[in-house]
């Protein structure tokens, strides 16, 4: 995301469709979303716009977007779908080699969980079979950032939080399921051409929104803590980004925002007593059906 200071009274300008008078929104990188903030009436400061870029993390032609979107609107800030624990990212030098074994060992020693061991190694087959780093449109961004004199912002959700919230929402049922997903897909890639245009593809509005969809259909459970909440955690973000010059619209952009809510870690005495009593209904099921077994065998037996 890149922000840039706009007009001064962007309300009387209105959607115009050029940024300063000289750069034309309809030759900057696409999918574009521009959106235009004015401080509220007593409290002062300039008007500012914002413009929200649409990018793939394993996609080449996303870092020359990114790139070339900031070094032609030179914005105050660039703000980057990042956490400071992803931050390691930025100077990622060389594709990660994919190793199931050594992602399954860190869900072993407790350092990761089932779903970040899978995507993990799903992320490094991706980059391997394309032949870019994970994040690369991050790093591309970075660089042009840093030439044109822009803050940088890390404005995502810290990743253990939204992984932590994401497997306490999914059943077991869906857990299982995902886990095999993910592994079905790792193991089946498509070649490099399609998955490069399927990626791609995904860039789209429209493409994007129906795969959400159909995969929210598929993992209910998925949605809210992988993107809805990121979203209004990334929102909150900008307004604070705004109250210092740098202003943005966005969608909740004038609704409250309990961030602490969206911070907050699963309760794991909550889900031991979860665990306990689904080894209890477990085991109670499994007795049952042993003792009507017996009972049966018996009756037959008489």
């Amino acid at each position: 995301m890149s922000s840039e200071q706009g007009p001064e009274s962007p309300s009387e300008q209105g959607h115009e469709s050029t940024l300063n008078g000289s750069v034309s929104l309809e030759d900057l990188p696409q999918p574009l979303a521009v959106l235009e903030y004015a401080h509220p009436s007593g409290e002062g400061g300039p008007s500012c716009r914002v413009l929200v870029l649409g990018t793939a993390h394993v996609s080449a032609q996303s870092c020359k977007d990114a790139q070339a979107l900031i070094e032609r609107t030179k914005p105050q800030v660039v703000m980057l779908e990042l956490c400071a624990e992803r931050k390691p990212m930025l100077a990622q030098q060389q594709v990660k080699e994919p190793d199931l074994a050594a992602a399954l060992a860190e869900v072993r020693a407790g350092r990761a969980t089932p779903f970040q061991a899978v995507y993990s190694w799903l992320l490094a087959r991706v980059s391997q079979s394309l032949e870019v780093m994970p994040g690369e449109e991050f790093r591309a961004a970075l660089g042009a950032a840093q030439r044109v004199g822009a803050q940088v912002v890390l404005g995502d959700r810290p990743v253990s939080v939204t992984l932590a919230r994401l497997w306490e929402a999914l059943s077991g049922w869906e857990k299982a399921r995902l886990i095999g997903h993910l592994l079905w897909t790792g193991t089946s890639l498509l070649e490099a051409d399609s998955l490069r245009a399927e990626i791609e593809a995904l860039k789209e509005t429209d493409a994007l929104t129906e795969a959400i969809r159909e995969f929210g259909k598929t993992f209910p459970g998925l949605i809210r803590p992988l993107l809805t909440e990121r979203d209004l955690y990334m929102t909150h973000v900008l307004q604070r980004l705004a109250a210092n010059a740098t202003t943005v619209v966005a969608v909740h952009w004038h609704e409250t925002i309990d961030v602490e809510a969206l911070m907050r870690l699963p309760d794991p005495r909550v889900r031991r007593r979860r665990r306990l009593v689904r080894l209890a209904l477990l085991g109670s099921t499994v007795a049952a059906i042993g003792l009507g077994a017996r009972f049966a065998l018996r009756r037959r037996a008489a």
